[in-house]
């Protein structure tokens, strides 16, 4: 999923949480 979604500077915070 992290590879599909682009590692955006200001969704950095919210992407970890996504992600784990």
């Amino acid at each position: 999923m992290s590879s599909a979604t682009p590692p955006h500077p200001l969704s950095y915070g919210s992407a970890h949480l996504l992600t784990l």
